[in-house]
């Protein structure tokens, strides 16, 4: 009595293999494109929600503290002694702006009251930071306000290789842009092809470009 007879199996041909092998090959070639694009987009998201999140905590802690908060760009945004930089990518800090200049001095006198890193794990596509002002300052009302003769910062762009064009199958921008206003709130948008101030490919902001 043969094997098959009870239930035992000789396995599968070689022919058989084939197929699945080109089949998983088929699935891959259509699937990690996309897988990329999402792991892309996601990052984006984190991290205009990570800004997001250090901006609102300072004007939060302004309000709470009725102290001025600043918000700036840091290479270090896990240490406590973070200073700002104005061209970095690794991450924001917010902290007690004791002599009102918008710029991090000693940690004990100007402490940190928020803090995040940005992920720059994908090294092949790094992340890109750009601002359309020099100083992010919070007065004790939580509304935005001018530092002697710096420029305001009202727009930040996060993006990526892809710039601001459309996402891949969405009428989006690839990239991300804060918005914050004059009485302190701040926003995400994506939106694409309009002339509002929400409008992330708009020229009308030096933000909407996304840096080489």
């Amino acid at each position: 009595m043969s094997s098959r007879s009870h239930g035992f199996s000789h396995g599968f041909s070689l022919a058989e293999l084939m197929i699945v092998i080109g089949l998983a090959a088929a699935i891959l070639a259509i699937g990690a494109p996309n897988f990329q694009q999402f792991r892309l987009n996601n990052r984006l998201s984190n991290a205009a929600n990570d800004t997001l999140a250090v901006i609102t905590s300072a004007r939060t802690e302004a309000i709470k503290r009725q102290v001025s908060v600043a918000v700036c760009r840091t290479d270090t945004p896990s240490q406590e002694d973070a200073k700002c930089s104005a061209t970095s990518g690794n991450g924001w800090i917010a902290f007690i702006d004791k002599d009102n200049n918008c710029t991090r001095g000693d940690k004990d006198s100007e402490p940190l009251v928020a803090s995040r890193a940005l992920d720059n794990s994908i090294t092949a596509n790094t992340l890109r930071v750009r601002t359309d002002g020099d100083c992010l300052q919070f007065g004790s009302s939580g509304f935005r306000q001018r530092v002697g003769t710096l420029s305001v910062l009202n727009h930040v762009t996060l993006c990526d290789s892809r710039g601001m064009v459309a996402a891949q199958g969405l009428n989006v921008s690839a990239g991300r842009g804060l918005l914050i206003t004059t009485t302190g709130r701040a926003r995400v948008t994506r939106v694409l092809g309009g002339d509002s101030p929400d409008d992330v490919s708009s020229a009308s902001w030096a933000g909407a470009k996304c840096p080489s």
